[in-house]
């Protein structure tokens, strides 16, 4: 009986982590996160936008906001780093996490969604900070990523 009970619990808790890795932010959860990041200067821009990342986000999706001023020149404001895996987001040049009290509340919605405890949230800041965002950067596309010219 013990065996069994050891065998019941080991599966159930693996099977809860392997559940809770698998499932990672979506390309629109990721951005509206970033929209949520954004601070009044950058909302009051005349219309800002966002860029979203050329190819789906392996660690972290970069974002980079940007609006068109009175000359019709696009500049970017503030580029954004989500991590897919804690819904962290952050200034990837200073690698500061972001926050407003709209990120906060659809952090909270998304993670509760997706199970993620305040204790992965934790470990990932502290290791973003110990590599500089390294590890949420995804490496630059090879060729077997791209598709070949028509």
């Amino acid at each position: 009986m013990r065996v069994f009970l050891l065998f019941v619990v080991l599966v159930a808790t693996t099977t809860d982590s392997a559940l809770a890795g698998e499932r990672r932010l979506t390309v629109p959860e990721a951005e509206r996160l970033a929209r949520a990041a954004l601070n009044g200067e950058a909302k009051n821009l005349p219309n800002p936008y966002l860029e979203h990342p050329p190819l789906p986000p392996k660690n972290g999706a970069m974002f980079h906001v940007l609006w068109k001023d009175s000359t019709s020149d696009t500049r970017r404001v503030l580029p954004l780093l989500v991590d897919i895996d804690t819904a962290e987001v952050w200034n990837p040049n200073a690698c500061e996490p972001l926050s407003t009290p709209s990120l906060q509340e659809a952090q909270q919605v998304i993670r509760r969604a997706l199970h993620i405890d305040g204790q992965e949230v934790i470990r990932a800041r502290d290791l973003a900070k110990q590599n500089g965002c390294a590890n949420l950067v995804d490496p630059r596309p090879t060729r077997s990523d791209l598709s070949p010219a028509p």
